[in-house]
């Protein structure tokens, strides 16, 4: 692995301690990208790994850290066995998470090969209310943050709007089938209708 990274050129190196930072920041990193004009990109950090993906599986190992990826559906993604470097998301944007999770599953085989599935905000607090899933609980603020965090993790992209905009436009990345499992979704939220009687405001920060 040291005579891997010595021999490359140092434009390489920063090239390989940005994609390290990426997959640690980010978890996930997408290999087609959603670009206005192009309509898609191939993600330059995707190719990147996939050139020396053995040498980011070994270096990242030495951290404790397993590199995986699905090639399907083109996402790298890592894994920990480490609870320390879980990431906790509050109610609000684990209900968001949940709900995308079902809107991608229900667009999937309407949408052709190689296009993205969009969704507004609209349409997701629509969701929301028909699950009965509000319970008072989503503001303007808690729109904001979760859809933020999201977007930071690479699951969605903002491509049009503010955060909070019923009119703001989304695309979901396949990232959101290696964070959670569609046959769990509907298990999931069917638990969080039980919690309706519940103060679900209660503790609801992210952590």
């Amino acid at each position: 692995m040291i005579d891997e990274l010595n021999s490359m050129s140092d434009e390489d190196k920063e090239v390989f301690g940005k994609c390290v930072q990426k997959l640690l920041s980010k978890t996930f990193v997408i290999e087609k990208l959603y670009h206005r004009e192009k309509r898609v990109i191939r993600n330059p950090i995707y190719s990147f790994i996939e050139e020396h993906e053995s040498l980011f599986s070994e270096y990242l190992r030495f951290a404790g850290f397993e590199l995986e990826c699905d090639v399907n559906n083109g996402v790298y993604f890592i894994l920990s066995s480490l609870t320390d470097n879980n990431v906790i998301f509050s109610k609000v944007t684990t209900i968001f998470l949940l709900v995308i999770r079902l809107i991608y599953e229900e667009k999937q085989e309407s949408v052709n090969i190689g296009n993205f599935i969009t969704f507004t905000m609209e349409e997701l607090l629509r969701k929301i209310e028909i699950l009965n899933l509000n319970t008072g609980l989503i503001s303007d603020s808690k729109i904001n943050q979760g859809m933020r965090n999201l977007s930071k993790y690479n699951l969605v992209e903002k491509i049009k709007g503010n955060y909070i905009d019923t009119s703001s436009m989304y695309v979901i990345y396949p990232s959101i089938i290696k964070c959670i499992d569609g046959n769990a979704v509907r298990s999931i939220l069917n638990e969080f209708k039980k919690m309706n009687d519940v103060d679900l405001s209660e503790g609801d920060e992210e952590e």
